[in-house]
């Protein structure tokens, strides 16, 4: 019977580990995906991180859920993701 339990344990962590791999490639790609994306003034970002300048190349750090300004540099409105 002790057999049969770690046969079973043993599948249900190889089921667990794979499910949490596909979480974690899947958060690493849409992070990726963004890097490079053009924002606007007035967008809302959906995730933290640098935004520069396109213009000047002033970067911005910004916490997610927060609205991107006109540049402080130089007033430019358009920013990529850079991290």
């Amino acid at each position: 019977m002790s057999r049969w339990k770690t046969v079973l344990w043993s599948a249900a962590g190889a089921a667990a580990a794979v499910v949490a791999g596909s979480f974690a490639r899947r958060k690493y790609e849409e992070s990726v995906l963004l890097l490079g994306s053009e924002f606007r003034t007035g967008e809302v970002v959906s995730r933290g991180g640098g935004y520069q300048c396109e213009r000047c190349g002033f970067v911005l750090s910004l916490g997610a859920g927060k609205k991107l300004p006109p540049c402080p540099k130089c007033s430019h409105t358009r920013y990529l993701k850079i991290s």
